[in-house]
């Protein structure tokens, strides 16, 4: 490609833009009038969340002609996420709250609540405006339900939960979680596949084994998959056309085949004399048996003499044979040279002409063979699906619940299609005045016919009523990339056409509003991406009307920078291709996308520490200005984060992982394996190796090398102390629900760790496991909440589910964030990274469910599918060029999100192989909008040493691509975000507002919680130090402590007789962790105290066990349990149990822990029974011995 010096015919020099540059102002306005309805296409960065909260604050306020403004209940605004609906309604809420406390008339610091009206309205505002403001914020809160703001899913939920019996469902159905609806499906697929083997003549069973041909276990596990994504559109396919067989016999229509026939059958009829000219084909044989210099002719006659002298039956089972003298393999036509020699020609003048009329009658039938094969793959598949949906539908109504999609496609059945709509539509209609549609481009086609039977509904004849009724879409046809949900641009534009047509036939105001003038990027950014759609190709797709952005950023500096695509050199290609030898370091290998990760965390490094200034801000870079974008998380995304860390820069994890996959939940996750199964040694090893041993690799060698039996064995017997510890976890995964067996693993001591085991994890591997954990531990109560509970349970549910987290990377957090371009829409950065820009394809690889084309993307009525290249039939191959097509103009789609995320700077890379990238990658399209700029130059790549010597040496010298614009405004901290209308706060050093800065009181410290069976020495408020877990004798401690409280506790009211038996079965079943001569022990010493003659009194019907009490004592809250209390009425007895071995013998010697447990419970109960004598006494269990003791 040419240099940008050298320019082309279509270079562009672009003028300023500030002469002509469009009002925001008056675009704002339009589209925020509550007195029309309004269709916005917002570019990006235009502030199209700033003209959504102008409107419903306009809709608020009195209207210009003095009626009053709208109930805040009667408005409803949809938004494509909860985080735009958050952020909607904390706009909202801000600035009413804001016009109910600020100064009516403007000052030198603030503005005004005069100002800022006339701002909004565009005329000066009236006394009964402002008086409306002052109150709305109190107006909104006491409105049943305040303003709607919800995604479009909350808002079928609350339509479902108010009509459920017109909806066929049950009034307190439940919503099913993504995790919950996928283990149905699950259910769902492994009934039917059960079910389908125990009936061989099934239809169902035939479709699975037609499917198990040209299917592994892995590929039908992918198109499953994609059945269960897609299976609201298959549904609703299979109900319009009544069932799988009936779209079969419409597919077999449109490919002209009888739906009846197999294969035999086509080419059995393919074979009789009257499907081809027999006299013809009979008439050259002879000729080409009789070739004397062509052996290939000869050799063709003979087959053509056996075939023609066949019967049909016998011509079929010859066939493949036969076929092969007119086609290629790969079932192309023979050239004509091929085909017949010049020889055989002369002597059958016209022989060439018969052999490719025949080759062309086999080619078509070929294709039709093709096209059966898709046919009955795609019946089979479609036979299979619907049963699998049909059980899951079962499986749901059996729960009581719906998933996300089951809403929207049931209150689109309901508002469409019920015998009850229009009683629904009518309650509905009286509620709704107004209608906010927020980004209308993702909006798929169901969830468009509940708007569409909405906006019907406010403007058909009863429902027009006197009050002006609006509906406001905002959308940018350009930003629809989510066409895997169904969203697609030409329906974004068609119904703006329908919609328009609806409105403007009722008579109502309807307004077009284009708002292009962007707040959040330079003139540069903007510039550039207008280049690199300036190509009518490019374009489509993207754009029906040519591109054109204004920047509202006049002055400001910007830059956009490509550099040269990362190779790998020749000679370090076959070094690292060395299979023998292992590359060290990937950093040190020559892999393209290696050294492009190493290039990009330099270049963020160079700029942290060279103070590379922000022009704009007027301030250095800082890590959260900068945003890398990938189109996919590949591995390029892991070594870009690995080499930011080991730069110490701070930066966010991915954006999007399976929670499985993450290192901190997988030791977790080991830790189970082997707690429930200790013969695991791969289980064990990792545990061993996880931050919660902190093993290295040398210790497990020496321990697990040249073993002679398990791993387990050999760790108990040469490192008895840590085995104590992995005993206890084994211990506690027999009893313990999983969220407790997690907890604990986290927050008790581990053998790296005094502290914790989060303590241990987070030394290791850095805080960033903090937000994996939280969420495996939520997916832990999940789990609870809905099946039996176990830790085993949990393990498989949790490897079968796959779950995947999602973080939330709004801000930047002061840290670098790198996600993919469909989690960065509504996001902006000054600095955006486009590392990964070689792929040229919108769709991905050759996983099975690539070949399911969906009507969607196709344009024909039913789903279609062909199992490999080989089995492509024509109108295959055409639909999926259309698919191919759509795929593309979505990809370019998603270059325009990327490129304007950037406010102030852009860069571009690619790492490519030996070939070059495709003319249609980002990486070429965006290198062409170069050669439009005049301004464009290049300058030697100023990649680091390192990278610069893996450069191929036979390449051209590496150029780096430049555009840059300088600073020329004032250089400013923040730059504004949609042209918000800055509410500054009044002036704190006013009288009136002096206060604000004034301290309030310090409120009293609360009490701090005193647990008095903790040992707490007097006059002090800490804890004593945790008793280690590894210690096994302190574990039969307090698990003997345990039991001889809890038969203390319950078998006192029972008969002597009845004791002793009670006491031996409960310390059977409860006490199984306790040896069986501890076991009888404890019952021996409960039976000797409950049968001591002097406290009967202690265990009689007046006595109570484990009291719990509470109160403050001495500043502190206390929190405790007495094990026995006896209350007379002259005295009150207080016993705590202690099972000390052996007990102290003389009351001097007991512990000050023990007296400051019993004075705390006295001071209590003292002030509940101020006139009766309290003795506090200890029952030394092993004696057994009661010792009073003296406070």
């Amino acid at each position: 490609m040419t240099s940008p010096t050298a320019k082309s015919q279509d270079s562009l020099s672009t003028p300023p833009l500030a002469a002509r540059r469009p009002d925001p102002n008056h675009a704002q306005r339009a589209a925020s009038d509550p007195e029309s309805s309004v269709w916005v296409s917002a570019s990006a960065g235009s502030g199209k969340t700033k003209v959504l909260t102008d409107r419903v604050l306009r809709l608020l306020l009195p209207r210009a002609d003095g009626s009053p403004g709208t109930p805040p209940e009667k408005i409803l605004c949809l938004t494509y996420t909860k985080a735009g609906a958050n952020e909607m309604a904390l706009r909202i809420g801000h600035i009413l709250s804001l016009w109910a406390t600020i100064s009516l008339e403007s000052s030198n610091c603030h503005t005004g609540l005069r100002e800022y009206l006339q701002n909004l309205l565009g005329r000066s505002p009236r006394e009964e405006d402002i008086a409306a403001a002052r109150c709305l914020f109190a107006v909104v809160a006491d409105a049943p339900g305040g303003i709607k703001i919800v995604t479009i899913h909350a808002f079928c939920q609350s339509i479902l939960g108010r009509f459920p019996l017109e909806a066929g469902l049950t009034p307190h159905f439940k919503v099913l979680g993504e995790i919950q609806s996928q283990d149905l499906m699950r259910q769902a697929r492994d009934y039917i596949l059960k079910n389908a083997v125990r009936a061989p003549q099934d239809k169902l069973n035939q479709a699975l084994s037609t499917l198990a041909t040209a299917l592994s276990d892995d590929r039908f596990a992918d198109l499953l998959e994609t059945l269960n994504k897609e299976r609201h559109t298959l549904d609703a396919l299979l109900q319009d056309r009544g069932g799988a067989e009936a779209l079969y016999r419409q597919m077999c229509s449109h490919l002209r085949i009888n739906p009846e026939n197999c294969k035999q059958d086509l080419i059995l009829a393919a074979c009789q004399d009257c499907a081809l000219n027999i006299d013809a084909l009979r008439a050259l044989t002879p000729v080409l048996c009789s070739s004397e210099k062509s052996v290939s002719d000869k050799a063709s006659g003979e087959i053509l003499a056996r075939w023609l002298s066949a019967a049909p039956t016998e011509r079929a089972a010859l066939f493949d044979t036969y076929t092969s003298v007119f086609l290629t393999v790969k079932g192309e036509i023979r050239s004509a040279a091929r085909i017949a020699t010049n020889e055989s020609e002369e002597n059958f003048p016209g022989l060439r002409d018969h052999m490719l009329q025949e080759a062309r009658r086999l080619k078509d039938l070929q294709d039709q063979l093709r096209a059966l094969t898709c046919a009955r793959m795609t019946y089979s598949l479609l036979l299979v699906g619907e049963s699998i949906i049909r059980r899951h539908q079962e499986l749901k109504s059996e729960a009581g619940g719906l998933d996300f999609e089951d809403m929207i496609g049931r209150t689109r059945w309901l508002l469409t299609k019920a015998h009850m709509a229009a009683w629904v539509l009518y309650k509905l209609d009286g509620g709704l005045d107004h209608i906010l549609v927020d980004e209308a481009q993702d909006t798929n086609p169901e969830q468009w016919d509940i708007v569409e039977s909405l906006v019907q509904e406010f403007f058909s004849g009863v429902s027009a009523r006197d009050i002006r009724r609006t509906l406001f879409v905002v959308g940018d046809e350009k930003q629809s990339i989510f066409s895997f949900q169904r969203a697609a641009p030409e329906r974004f534009r068609q119904k703006r056409s329908t919609l328009q047509t609806v409105i403007e036939g009722a008579g109502e105001n309807w307004k077009t509003v284009p708002m292009d003038v962007s707040f959040r990027s330079t003139s540069a950014v903007l510039d550039f991406a207008d280049a690199v759609f300036s190509d009518d190709l490019v374009r489509q797709g993207v754009s029906e009307s040519s591109i054109q952005h204004f920047s509202f950023r006049q002055g400001h500096a910007g830059h956009i920078e490509q550099w040269p695509l990362f190779r790998v050199a020749k000679a370090q290609k076959e070094k690292n291709e060395s299979y023998w030898k292992p590359s060290l370091a990937p950093a040190q290998t020559g892999n393209a996308r290696a050294l492009l990760a190493r290039h990009v965390a330099e270049t963020i490094e160079n700029w942290l520490k060279q103070g590379e200034v922000l022009a704009s801000r007027g301030r250095a870079v800082q890590p959260g200005d900068i945003m890398i974008l990938v189109k996919n998380r590949n591995g390029l995304v892991n070594q870009m984060l690995r080499e930011l860390k080991l730069r110490n820069i701070p930066v966010n994890g991915i954006d999007r992982m399976k929670l499985v996959d993450h290192i901190a939940v997988q030791d977790l996750m080991a830790a189970a394996r082997f707690a429930l199964q200790p013969r695991d040694d791969l289980s064990l090893a990792c545990l061993l190796k996880s931050p919660l041993l902190n093993w290295d690799d040398r210790k497990l060698e020496d321990v697990a090398l040249g073993r002679p039996g398990l791993l387990w064995d050999e760790v108990r017997h040469k490192t008895p102390s840590e085995a104590a510890w992995l005993e206890l976890l084994i211990q506690e995964a027999k009893n313990a629900r999983p969220y407790e067996f997690f907890s604990r693993l986290l927050q008790s001591p581990c053998p790296a760790s005094a502290i914790s085991g989060l303590h241990a994890m987070t030394a290791r591997l850095s805080a960033d496991i903090i937000d994996p954990l939280d969420e495996f531990l939520n997916q832990v109560l999940s789990f609870e909440g809905e099946h039996v509970s176990s830790v085993q349970g949990f393990i498989l549910w949790q490897e079968r589910n796959q779950i995947e987290i999602k973080r939330e990377q709004e801000e930047a957090g002061g840290r670098i964030r790198i996600m993919t371009i469909h989690a960065s829409k509504g996001l902006q950065a000054p600095i955006v990274i486009l590392p990964d820009t070689i792929i040229a394809k919108g769709s991905s690889g050759s996983r099975a469910s690539n070949r399911l084309l969906w009507p969607a993307k196709t344009g024909l009525p039913f789903p279609f599918w062909s199992p490999e290249t080989d089995c492509d039939c024509a109108a295959y191959t055409r639909a999926k060029e259309k698919t191919q097509t759509r795929d593309d103009e979505e990809y370019r789609r998603l270059l325009y999100v990327a490129l304007t995320r950037a406010e102030d700077r852009l860069y571009i890379g690619g790492a490519a192989g030996d070939k070059d990238p495709d003319e249609k990658s980002w990486y070429e399209l965006t290198q062409a909008a170069f050669h439009r700029f005049d301004q464009a130059r290049t300058i030697p790549f100023q990649g680091s040493a390192t990278v610069k010597a893996l450069w191929p040496d036979n390449g051209p010298a590496p150029l780096t691509y430049i555009l840059h614009t300088e600073q020329k405004a004032t250089s400013q901290d923040k730059v504004p975000k949609g042209n918000e209308t800055v509410l500054t706060l009044p002036d704190m050093d006013t009288p009136e507002w002096r206060w604000c800065r004034t301290a309030p009181p310090p409120e009293p410290a609360l009490p701090r919680p005193l647990i008095p069976s903790r040992a707490i020495a007097a006059g002090e408020d800490t804890d004593a130090a945790a008793l280690s877990p590894l210690q096994a004798q302190n574990n039969y401690r307090f698990l003997r402590g345990n039991l001889t409280h809890r038969l203390l506790q319950l078998i006192p009211g029972l008969t002597p007789e009845a004791q002793e038996r009670a006491a031996q079965a409960y310390a059977a079943r409860y006490g199984q962790e306790l040896p069986e001569v501890i076991r009888e022990d404890v019952v021996a010493e409960v039976l000797a105290i409950l049968k001591h003659p002097e406290w009967s009194e202690l265990f009689g019907p007046h006595s109570q066990a484990e009291v719990p009490i509470t109160g403050i004592v001495e500043g502190k809250l206390l929190s405790g349990q007495i094990d026995r209390l006896l209350v007379t009425s002259q005295e009150i007895r207080i016993i705590d149990y202690k099972s000390n071995r052996p007990p102290p013998v003389c009351e001097e010697d007991v512990p000050e822990a023990y007296r400051a447990q019993l004075r705390a419970y006295r001071d209590t109960l003292a002030s509940l029974y101020p006139d009766r004598a309290i003795k506090t006494c200890l029952l030394w269990t092993d004696g057994p011995r009661l010792m009073e003791i003296s406070l």
